[in-house]
């Protein structure tokens, strides 16, 4: 139980079960962030073409992804947010796959030519990050006290980082309100983002409810989850739609074309009777 308390931040006074019902929501938050990569990779892998996406949305998804682990490692004196460092991590090392990919399967040759500096570049990132990270989690000064942001160094990145995050792939989301492509992104993903974005939101809400303390960095990153939610769930509205119009054109057109051939037969019988 203790591990779990560490693992999720969550402080002693609260129950035992609180704690489990805060702690599996943390572990199906984790699992989520960590896997909300995989259905783009799936379809990249089926698709074997990148398509029209936005490279930079995806640079800065990543860098939202180190950012957190960093965050994470060093933030919190009572206890430190491992799950959310944890789980960056996978998520990051999954991430680092999935751009190798967009890389190898897109158009432009100089883009193909660079996937595997781009798999170098991420892959050392990550694991910089990582041993930095577990420096931040475990490492203890003599007083046994851990490693931490000043306080004026936690509002500003508790500000920075989840914006990141959040406003990512708004230019992906902009140019699908904007053209009504969905080329080259899976709905999958975004599908992915919404449920991480609903499990971190119940966890944190947990958290401030058992503990009954508001800190400005949970505040602050509860406030940017819920637009992230909100901004994902528009997304993932918007494509659904698109693929419904897309599938009704399909049909009519295939209707269409049934009754033009229809009609050309009705012609060729009667010719064919006088």
């Amino acid at each position: 139980m203790n591990f779990l308390r560490s693992f999720f931040a969550i402080k002693d006074s609260v129950n035992d079960g609180v704690s489990v019902f805060i702690a599996i929501v943390g572990i199906i938050a984790c699992v989520a962030t960590i896997s909300v990569s995989i259905p783009q990779l799936i379809y990249l892998l089926k698709r074997k073409k990148t398509g029209k996406v936005k490279f930079y949305s995806f640079w800065i998804f990543f860098v939202a992804l180190c950012s957190w682990i960093i965050f994470g490692s060093f933030t919190g004196k009572d206890a430190k947010m491992a799950a959310v460092v944890y789980a960056n991590i996978f998520c990051a090392y999954v991430y680092c796959v999935l751009l190798f990919f967009m890389y190898k399967y897109d158009e432009k040759i100089i883009r193909n030519k660079r996937k595997w500096i781009v798999l170098s570049i991420t892959l050392s990132l990550t694991t910089i990050c990582l041993v930095v990270g577990l420096i931040g989690l475990y490492f203890k000064k003599k007083d046994g006290s851990t490693l931490n942001f000043d306080d004026n160094t936690t509002a500003i990145l508790s500000q920075i980082v989840p914006v990141m995050t959040t406003f990512a792939f708004l230019p992906q989301i902009l140019k699908t309100f904007e053209k009504r492509d969905i080329e080259g992104l899976s709905i999958g993903l975004i599908l992915m983002f919404v449920l991480t974005n609903i499990f971190w939101i119940v966890y944190w809400f947990s958290l401030i409810i058992a503990e009954g303390r508001l800190t400005p960095a949970l505040t602050s990153t509860l406030l940017w989850q819920v637009l992230s939610l909100l901004i994902y769930t528009s997304q993932l509205s918007m494509m659904i739609n698109i693929i419904k119009s897309h599938k009704k054109n399909m049909e009519n057109q295939t209707n269409q074309d049934q009754n033009n051939m229809t009609i050309v037969d009705q012609n060729n019988y009667k010719t064919g009777v006088n």
